[in-house]
């Protein structure tokens, strides 16, 4: 991310925490990856820890929207789903004096499925895009490109899920109906556009190349000597240049130690999840598994 547009998502999270402090809830735009992980990284200093979460529509999504939620808030949305069903005047209850509905909330529900962002909360709609029998399934390049030839922005726009016979749209909220109208056909394939839940069989399965390395430490300098074949003093040049991301954010630290979860691309040689770390070897060296985003 440039400078500028760091400083511009800054002030835009701000607003969102700002507007989330006086309604207890506050969605923004289509974020990728590495937005979401500089929003991370201004928690505890522009906004609280655990206020912001993100959410794009389904478990596994790429792009995903902030949602900045007061723990108010939450507490009263579990107290609401907990008597779902039962007999209660909602209308009648004095939100700002009542408190019968406080319940405790910790580090260990934030983010359950009790207590994670709904589509609705987040402002995403689900969009079904179907084509008669015989006509081409387009891909994501061809739907991507269509979204942005009606004049959408990126950011209105999530993940598209091209399954083996139908494709999903996430999108926000303020766009679904304007699609339904406009989508009428994508590439050489006429189509047809409809708002829709998710199936509960929805699944998207990310393809990995599973790779074992053997090195002497977890330094950036050193896994990217590991993977690109080089030496460790050109790795760390490569670091230092700017060609070494962690977690979608630039890292130029050629000692900083990677962790077992983290994301790193190295340029040129593609993305990789630090998916294991199995120890040393009887020589003392470390082994550990990466899988390799293909």
């Amino acid at each position: 991310m440039e400078k500028d547009a760091m400083t511009l998502l800054a002030a835009r999270a701000e607003d969102w925490y700002t507007a989330a402090t006086k309604k207890g809830i506050a969605a923004g735009d289509f974020l990728g990856p590495a937005e979401q992980s500089y929003l991370n990284s201004l928690a505890g200093r522009i906004y609280p820890e655990n206020i912001l979460t993100f959410f794009g529509g389904y478990d596994e999504a790429e792009r995903r929207v902030p949602v900045f939620c007061t723990d108010e808030y939450r507490t009263r949305r579990q107290k609401q789903r907990d008597c779902a069903g039962t007999d209660i005047d909602w209308d009648s209850i004095d939100w700002e004096k009542d408190d019968w509905w406080e319940i405790p909330l910790t580090k260990e529900t934030i983010g359950t499925k009790e207590t994670a962002v709904t589509c609705d909360e987040a402002g995403i709609v689900s969009l079904h895009l179907r084509v008669p029998k015989g006509a081409q399934l387009p891909g994501h390049r061809d739907c991507l490109g269509t979204l942005m030839g009606l004049g959408l922005e990126r950011s209105a726009v999530g993940d598209i899920v091209v399954l083996e016979n139908a494709v999903w749209l996430f999108v926000k909220d303020t766009v679904a109906a304007f699609l339904v109208n406009s989508l009428t056909r994508v590439a050489k394939s006429p189509v047809q556009v409809e708002i829709s839940a998710l199936p509960k069989d929805f699944a998207v399965k990310r393809e990995y190349e599973e790779m074992s390395l053997t090195l002497g430490s977890l330094r950036a300098d050193a896994v990217t000597a590991a993977i690109v074949g080089c030496s460790r003093e050109e790795a760390k040049s490569m670091v230092i240049a700017g060609l070494f991301r962690r977690n979608y954010l630039p890292l130029t630290e050629p000692a900083f130690q990677l962790a077992e979860g983290d994301i790193f691309s190295i340029q040129g040689k593609g993305r990789f999840l630090f998916f294991a770390n199995k120890g040393e070897t009887k020589k003392g060296r470390l082994r550990i598994i990466l899988q390799k985003y293909i």
